[in-house]
């Protein structure tokens, strides 16, 4: 190796050298502006880093290809369309020109030009903190949501997966994703339902929307059974049943778990919404039609609601169920025609309501 290749070879080794931070920088700073991200994506790290590279022998063209290519690589890979990227890369394109715009303002080494350069920086991170929240508020959201989730579910051996804290920007909220199933049951054949939903914190309070989901997953079969009874019966019968909620869900005496499989069917609660009943009496006697196959078929329910009539204006209540003397209360435009709590076997009230108490307690403690 003569002289002038020596040369040339240690006047290459720097610039290589700059080229791989560069290319580190850029990673970082591309890995940490992502919505994947999560509690990294609330720093500046991105217009730290970009900052950071000006000081390094790269030409400005170079900066801009790495930063932005990356960037735009590991969003377009983990987003469903070049749509849903396009805000994120937009972002970082506008925090690349406000961060080499902040140091060459600084280089300027004059005060109006310094003072310029301070509000681009301090632009950068408010911008920042306004899109994707801040690590403080985080930190504290992530707290709450975890002591929430700590009260409710069995971390440890309940099949539950958390992921990361995020800042939602559309309802400038903290959220946390949390899933659970998909794994083969012991019998070898079937699986857990994959479930996943959001735990959102507004203020101090945890608005659980996978709790809702389970529980959606744990009323479809009670739901199905009494469904089918009643199809069974009135095959062409017009009415739609709503899912209202199961009695203390989860449990609070134990943390959830999914391993944990348990008969919801005496703690569901349902709406029953009756077409074709244009009057309050034809509802009534819809509804003990409805009631008496539901009785005959032994199906279980918390509490049952039949509601009727223009705009659904008509309803009745069958509540509690759970306790003796169980009563019906319906109303008529907001005005109470009924309510009756003894226990009597069977009612009637100026032929607008007949009701059977069936003692549904029992199914409760089966």
């Amino acid at each position: 190796m003569n002289g002038s290749e020596k040369t040339t070879q240690k006047r290459n080794t720097p610039g290589l050298l700059h080229l791989l931070l560069l290319a580190l920088l850029a990673c970082v700073a591309a890995l940490s502006f992502r919505k994947s991200a999560g509690f990294w994506m609330m720093f500046p790290i991105f217009p730290l880093c970009v900052a950071g590279a000006t000081f390094l022998q790269n030409k400005l063209w170079h900066r801009g290809v790495f930063f932005l290519a990356i960037t735009a690589v590991l969003n377009l890979v983990e987003t469903d369309t070049v749509l849903d990227a396009l805000p994120i890369i937009g972002v970082a394109f506008a925090f690349y020109v406000l961060a080499e715009l902040a140091v060459w303002c600084f280089r300027r080494k004059k005060i109006y030009p310094c003072l310029m350069g301070a509000v681009l920086a301090a632009g950068c991170i408010c911008i920042n903190a306004l899109l994707f929240g801040n690590p403080f508020s985080a930190f504290s959201a992530q707290k709450k949501i975890h002591a929430y989730i700590e009260q409710v579910y069995d971390v440890e051996n309940g099949g539950h997966t958390f992921g990361v804290i995020r800042f939602d920007t559309s309802s400038r909220l903290y959220t946390l994703t949390a899933s659970s199933g998909g794994e083969r049951k012991e019998d070898g054949e079937s699986y857990y339902p994959i479930v996943t939903g959001e735990l959102v914190l507004c203020g101090d309070y945890v608005v659980d929307h996978y709790r809702e989901k389970l529980e959606a997953q744990a009323m479809q079969e009670p739901a199905n059974e009494l469904l089918n009874a009643l199809r069974e019966v009135f095959p062409n019968g017009s009415f739609t049943l709503v899912r209202l909620g199961i009695d203390n869900f989860p449990s609070p005496e134990e943390p959830f778990s999914i391993y944990r499989e348990k008969d919801y069917s005496g703690q569901v609660s349902y709406c029953i919404q009756l077409g074709g009943a244009t009057s309050y009496e034809k509802m009534v006697s819809n509804a003990q039609k409805y009631l008496d196959v539901l009785s005959e078929a032994g199906i279980p329910y918390r509490n049952l609601i039949f509601t009727g009539g223009e705009g659904l204006r008509y309803r009745i209540s069958l509540t509690p169920v759970g306790q003796k003397g169980a009563y019906f209360e319906g109303f008529e435009t907001g005005m109470y025609v009924l309510r009756h709590p003894e226990n009597h076997t069977h009612l009637a009230t100026n032929g607008l309501l007949a009701l059977i108490d069936r003692t549904m307690g029992e199914s409760e403690d089966a």
